[in-house]
Formats: structure tokens, C-alpha cells, sequence
């Protein structure tokens, strides 16, 4: 994981180089990097975001680790989908009909998977 976050951290450190050295004077890269270095909030806020995206990587890494890819899809399935039902109620957005109908049946097939797969695990050891 070190050596591809590095690659990704080099990668994107390039990209942002070239982009800022060939555009002209005030150009979008040069107005960003003024923006997030002038002002205290937004350099905090780029930080916290960069923090938690690598305590992300930690968790998914350790995740696979301690466990396998099909819990981590689990997981990642779940918090994804309870995410957007809490962000609905936490900010007053409307669902439609449809859409309470595809996070209940991205709730209710995961419950169903996880059911299916613990019984599946406990006929094996016996």
C-alpha cells in the first residue's frame, strides 16, 4: 500500500506541475493553490480530507488483512448506502419513491447476503 500510495502521490504531483507550468498567467491551478494557501479554512478542510481518506486506506487495508475482500465489500456496501439515507434525513433531501425502494433493496439484499453467508459458514464446520 506504501509504494502505491507513492506512486499516486507522485503521479498526481506531476500532473499538477505540468498543469500549473503550461497554463497561462492566473490560470485554474495557479487560482487553486492561491485559494487553499490564503485561507486557513480551506487549507484545514483539504488536510482533514486528506486524513481521513489515508485513516480510510488504513482500515480497508487492515479490513483485508484481518478478514477477506467479501467482508470488505460488505462494509463498503453498507456504510455507503447508510451514508446517503443519513445525509437525506441529516439535510432535509427528498427521496422519491424510487429511490427508498433501491436503498431498501441495497439494505435488504445485503442483510440477505450476510444471513446466506453465515449460514453457509456454519454448515461448513459442521
Amino acid at each position: 500500500m506504501l509504494y502505491n500510495n507513492m506512486v499516486g502521490l507522485v503521479g498526481n504531483l506531476v500532473f499538477f506541475m505540468v498543469s500549473y507550468m503550461t497554463q497561462e498567467e492566473g490560470g485554474e491551478a495557479q487560482r487553486t493553490l492561491m485559494s487553499v494557501t490564503s485561507d486557513f479554512k480551506i487549507m484545514r478542510d483539504v488536510i482533514l480530507i486528506g486524513l481521513c481518506g489515508a485513516f480510510g486506506q488504513i482500515f480497508i487495508f487492515l479490513t483485508i488483512s484481518l478478514h477477506d475482500c467479501y467482508k470488505l465489500s460488505v462494509i463498503t456496501t453498507t456504510r455507503k448506502c447508510v451514508s446517503v439515507v443519513v445525509s437525506a434525513f441529516a439535510f432535509n433531501h427528498e427521496f422519491t419513491n424510487q429511490q427508498w425502494l433501491g436503498a431498501t433493496m441495497v439494505l435488504g439484499g445485503t442483510c440477505v447476503e450476510v444471513y446466506s453467508g453465515n449460514k453457509r459458514r456454519q454448515a461448513e464446520k459442521l
